[in-house]
């Protein structure tokens, strides 16, 4: 399942702690269309327009929120997938948090 690059990925490249990796894993692995082209950005560092979730591909949502780290542009597709009003909002606010 690749879990370790991922962890490896989190807490070496981004300098989280074991417990939000693992957060950040559950989340980023919910679904495995996602989950695999995550693990595909880890080996070559490119966006792509191969799925799409709620009409937004990876590069889209890289191109509106280019300070997003890779785990964060997968793990928004998911919240499009989980919950696509809250998600728009976000989109709507330019991904400005409270």
């Amino acid at each position: 399942m690749n879990k370790n690059k991922v962890l490896d990925y989190c807490t070496k490249e981004l300098r989280v702690s074991p417990e939000e990796a693992e957060r950040l894993f559950k989340k980023v692995s919910k679904y495995e269309d996602i989950y695999s082209e995550f693990l595909s950005w880890i080996d070559n560092r490119k966006y792509t327009n191969g799925i799409t979730v709620g009409g937004y591909s990876s590069e889209q949502i890289y191109e509106l929120a280019p300070g997003l780290s890779g785990i964060g542009v997968y793990n928004f597709m998911v919240t499009l997938r989980d919950n696509p009003e809250l998600a728009r909002e976000i989109i709507q606010s330019g991904f400005k948090t409270q």
